[in-house]
């Protein structure tokens, strides 16, 4: 591995979030490590702080024994034009562990987004729906990541992405959907959503 594609890496993908350095760098080293994709080909594309159930991070293998502590850490999404990984660490990224063995893959277009709004008991909640196709039957799990902020105001980016099928499927393009749910989804919003070959946009006014 280039130890200065590396450290540009690092710098371009903490730059823009609060991740500790130690942690950025210990994932994207990870996943170049098991991939022997160039770091500078991998992006940060959401985090969030966790309190994890035990020492092995809620990710407790058969017949390991996982000290009962609660660890403090991180859970984050890193990724490539194609695939997510999803990491969880400890504080300071000096023990992780992989959460989506099987990692997800980003849907092959968006044909569609939309925007939708339900009342309940007096809390407006907003979803941002997205429709896709993928090229083979058997994906699972769609969901709508949300990337960390972009720095322009009103401006949310979503990456679109599902778990590939196991084994031989049939190769037929297949209809696929996502949901992204929140009350803080405001007015003058402006939504775009990523695909692996497209990106769809949307403006709530």
């Amino acid at each position: 591995m280039n130890a200065e594609n590396l450290s540009q890496a690092i710098k371009d993908n903490t730059k823009k979030n609060d991740l500790p350095e130690s942690v950025s760098q210990a994932v994207i080293q990870e996943v170049s490590r098991i991939t022997n994709i160039d770091p500078n080909k991998l992006k940060i594309i959401n985090y969030s702080q966790q309190l994890w159930p035990d020492g092995c991070l809620g990710l407790s293998k058969p017949g390991e024994l996982c000290t009962l502590a609660l660890v403090e850490g991180w859970r984050v999404v890193v990724g490539n034009e194609d695939k997510e990984w999803i990491y969880r660490t400890n504080n300071g990224g000096n023990y992780l562990r992989l959460e989506n063995t099987n990692c997800k893959e980003k849907m092959m277009n968006t044909t569609k987004t939309k925007v939708s709004e339900v009342n309940k008991i007096g809390i407006t909640q907003k979803s941002i729906t997205a429709y896709g196709t993928v090229n083979t039957e058997g994906w699972k799990d769609a969901e709508l990541i949300l990337r960390p902020s972009s720095g322009v105001a009103g401006k949310l980016e979503f990456d679109f992405v599902a778990q590939p099928p196991d084994g031989s499927v049939a190769q037929v393009i297949s209809s696929i959907e996502a949901t992204y749910k929140s009350e803080f989804i405001n007015r003058n919003n402006h939504f775009i959503v990523y695909a692996s070959h497209n990106e769809k946009g949307i403006f709530l006014e």
